[in-house]
């Protein structure tokens, strides 16, 4: 998963979740976790700079064909 500088930069075809934590890197193994449970591919994230603990993540299900 890499870091983008804008949500405009996600992928046309993904979808977007947001996540929360105490920082950015608990949002981070939050959406990570998450998307083991969910067969969810992860592709980029973005840091939500406003609230300093909470990310946009792009992502594709895997189960989509």
């Amino acid at each position: 998963m890499r870091k983008v500088s804008s949500p405009s930069h996600f992928p046309e075809d993904s979808y977007i979740a947001s996540f929360s934590g105490k920082n950015y890197e608990e949002a981070i193994k939050l959406a990570g976790e998450w998307a083991q449970r969910n067969l969810i591919e992860m592709l980029s994230y973005y840091e939500q700079l406003d609230f300093r603990k909470s990310i946009l993540v792009s992502y594709k299900r895997n189960d989509e064909t």
